[in-house]
Formats: structure tokens, sequence, C-alpha cells
């Protein structure tokens, strides 16, 4: 009798362990699905990150302006801009650029043809869809993506870097690009640019600089 008596009592603690367990099972669900919530939502976030530097490099990877190809007839690389009369009229340098040259504006040839406006200033546009089906294609949403993201890239003059006669800075551009959600309008993130002012380098030249030919 006395045996069975000891059994029914380790009966009980084992069934009073099973549902503190099954409890403390139960309480951490919620807490489970929120990690995995913020899992998705991390996920997210990183695609439009991703998003965004991809718009930020495509806008680099252009021309810095219109005008760095004005003497395309002349060299094919992309030069530095005379912008507000800072080259030397006869060297065509700028201070501080060693052998880059600034466009020579007395030998500028005309275009061939081509209006060179993808520049930076193309990213100076509307908000463009990124990350969806190709036009025509049954499927109607972003392949491999978990959502479809609003792209606005805006290209301004930032103020002077500490340079206060300097603002703003008229051989700097800021490029910054904002995704934002295309079904709630919600901006996930934002990233910024910067590019200069300073030309193309010649590779073929033997050296990093440029020539200084014309």
């Amino acid at each position: 009798m006395k045996k069975l008596t000891n059994r029914l009592a380790f009966t009980m603690i084992e069934l009073i362990f099973a549902i503190v367990i099954i409890a403390l099972s139960v309480m951490s669900l919620p807490m489970m699905s929120e990690v995995t919530s913020s899992g998705i939502e991390n996920n997210l976030v990183q695609e439009a990150i991703f998003a965004a530097a991809t718009e930020a490099n495509e806008a680099t990877s252009h021309m810095w302006d219109e005008h760095s190809m004005n003497d395309v007839n002349l060299t094919e690389y992309s030069r530095v801009v005379n912008v507000n009369n800072e080259c030397n009229a006869t060297t065509f340098k700028r201070l501080g650029h060693i052998n880059r040259r600034c466009i020579n504006n007395l030998a500028l040839g005309t275009f061939t043809g081509t209006v060179f406006n993808f520049s930076i200033n193309f990213a100076d546009h509307n908000a463009s869809l990124i990350f969806i089906a190709p036009t025509g294609s049954s499927i109607t949403s972003a392949e491999g993506y978990k959502q479809n993201y609003n792209s606005t890239a805006v290209v301004s003059n930032p103020s002077s870097f500490g340079l206060a006669a300097d603002n703003p800075n008229s051989n700097i551009k800021e490029i910054q690009v904002t995704i934002t959600n295309v079904t709630t309008n919600e901006i996930i993130t934002v990233l910024s640019a910067y590019t200069a002012n300073i030309g193309e380098p010649d590779l073929g030249s033997g050296n990093i600089y440029h020539k200084g030919t014309y």
C-alpha cells in the first residue's frame, strides 16, 4: 500500500511539472511569433536598403554633369567642368587637381548627334516602381522579393561641408534616394551619396590622372 501511495505521489508531481512546462510553452508562443515577425521586417528593410544602394550606384555611374562631355569630339573622357571660372584660363587647371584639367572652353566641339542628358541630373525624377515583374509578364508580384517599392532620387548641391563661404557647394552633388512601400507609402529607408566635379581618369595613359591633352 505504501509503494502505491509513493507511486501516486510521483505521478502527481510529474503531472504538475508537465502542466508547468506546457504553460511555459504556450506563454512563449507570442514571443516566438514576435521574433519571427521582427525577422521578416528586418528582411524587408534589408531589401529596401539594397534597392536604395542600387539606385544610388546607378546615379553615380553617370557623368557628373551634361557639360562634362562637352568636348566629346576631342576626348572620350568625362572632364572637369569649369564652374564659377575656377580654372586657370591658360593651363585649364583647377587648384589642387594635379594633372586633371578642366574642359578647354575655347576648343569645345559640337555634340555629335547626342545631347548628353544622362548625367547625374537624370536622377532628379518622380517616383518610379522598382523590383516589379517585367512588362507583359503573367507574374503580378515582385519575383524573389517580398515587397514592391517606389524609388525617388533627388539631386541637389549640398551645404558647404564646413566652408561657410561656399554655400551651397557648386562642385559637389548630393544624391538622396528614398525608398517607400508601394502599398502603404511608408518611407522604408533613405540613403545619400555624394559625387564631385573631378572628371574621369584616363586609365590608358599609364597613370591615374588625365593626360591633359586635347
